[in-house]
């Protein structure tokens, strides 16, 4: 069975956004899958898998927005 990968790009976010992503890479760091609703007629309901965190930059005129990248590999 062919493994599902998501990638996305978050632009000038607010810094809660990635604290979100943080808790639940920490979740993933003791253990547990994570799990994901893509909505997308072409994927299942449900994916569980990894997910990593890069290209963090917080470079923005407002030091409370920040842009990072999202990979969720399906397990």
């Amino acid at each position: 069975k062919p493994k599902h990968i998501i990638s996305a790009s978050y632009n000038n976010v607010p810094l809660q956004m990635f604290y979100d992503m943080r808790t639940l890479l920490g979740w993933q760091d003791r253990g547990h899958l994570i799990s994901l609703r893509p909505y997308h007629n072409g994927l299942p309901n449900i994916l569980q898998g990894v997910i990593s965190v890069d290209n963090f930059s917080n470079q923005m005129w407002d030091l409370g927005r920040v842009s990072f990248s999202l990979k969720f590999e399906e397990a």
